[in-house]
C-alpha cells in the first residue's frame, strides 16, 4: 500500500477538527492554511471525508466542517476506505485474463490474508 498525500492530509485535517471545541467549525481556507496546501486540494479531501460521513459540513459566515463522530470513533481504515475504496488491492483484482476462478489460485488466499492483516492494522 503506498502512503498517499491524500491520505496523509486526510488524517492531518481530521486532527485538527478534533481540536476544535464543541460546536466550532473549520473552515476550508483555515484548514489549507495551517496545512500549507491548496484549498482546492483541501475541498476535495473533505468532500471525500464527508461522503464517508467523517465529517459534517455547516453553511454561513461561521460554518465550516467539524468531525461527524467522536474522535475515538475514527479509524485510520474508515479514513483509508474513505480515500482508496479499499485499503489493499490485491493483484488479483486486476488480471482480467489470469485464466483461474479465485478459488483455484494459488496466491488468493495469501493476498486475501495479506489484505485482511493490513485492515486490522489500520482498525
Amino acid at each position: 500500500m503506498k502512503i498517499t498525500a491524500a491520505f496523509e492530509y486526510s488524517v492531518r485535517v481530521l486532527v485538527q477538527l478534533s481540536r476544535l471545541p464543541p460546536d466550532h467549525f473549520a473552515s476550508v481556507r483555515s484548514l489549507a492554511s495551517a496545512e500549507g496546501v491548496s484549498r482546492d486540494f483541501i475541498e476535495q479531501i473533505m468532500l471525500q471525508m464527508r461522503r464517508a460521513g467523517l465529517v459534517e459540513s455547516f453553511r454561513g459566515v461561521k460554518g465550516g466542517y467539524s468531525l461527524a463522530l467522536q474522535a475515538s470513533e475514527i479509524s485510520l481504515l474508515d479514513v483509508a476506505r474513505a480515500v482508496y475504496g479499499s485499503v489493499f488491492h490485491s493483484p488479483c483484482q486486476y488480471v482480467k485474463d489470469c485464466g483461474t476462478e479465485p478459488e483455484g489460485c494459488g496466491l488468493f488466499e495469501v493476498w486475501s490474508g495479506l489484505g485482511a492483516r493490513i485492515e486490522a492494522l489500520f482498525a
